[in-house]
C-alpha cells in the first residue's frame, strides 16, 4: 500500500513560518533507465520532457556530479517554474535538490 512504501515522518517541524509541500509517487517506466535518469538530471531535457507543466528550469549548482561518469550519487540544486494550463492557477517558482541513486542494475531513484 501507499503508506508501506512512503511511511509518515515522526519528526514534524514545529516552525510556523515554514511551509512544506511534497508529493510522492512510485511507478514503473518501460524505457532505458540511463536515458530516463539523464532526462531527469538535465534541465533542458527535463523541460522538453514535460513542456506543458515546466515553464523554466535551471541548474543553480552541481553539489555532486556523480561517480564514474554516471549520475550515481549526483546532487543538483535546481530552480524551476511549474505551471498548470489554467488562467486561474499562478505559475509556481521554487528551488529543489534533486538526488540520483542507483538501487540495482537498471533500477534508479531520483
Amino acid at each position: 500500500s501507499y503508506y508501506n512504501i512512503f511511511p509518515r515522518s515522526s519528526n514534524r517541524v514545529k516552525n510556523h513560518n515554514l511551509r512544506v509541500e511534497a508529493s510522492r509517487s512510485s511507478g514503473i517506466v518501460f524505457m532505458n533507465a540511463m536515458a530516463l535518469v539523464d532526462m531527469f538530471m538535465d534541465c533542458v531535457k527535463w523541460t522538453e520532457l514535460f513542456p506543458s507543466i515546466v515553464a523554466a528550469s535551471k541548474t543553480l549548482a552541481v553539489v555532486s556530479s556523480g561517480m564514474g561518469g554516471t549520475h550515481e550519487g549526483a546532487l543538483h540544486l535546481l530552480y524551476e517554474e511549474m505551471e498548470v494550463l489554467s488562467p486561474l492557477v499562478a505559475t509556481r517558482e521554487f528551488c529543489e535538490l534533486r538526488y540520483c541513486q542507483q538501487v540495482e542494475q537498471g533500477s534508479w531513484i531520483v
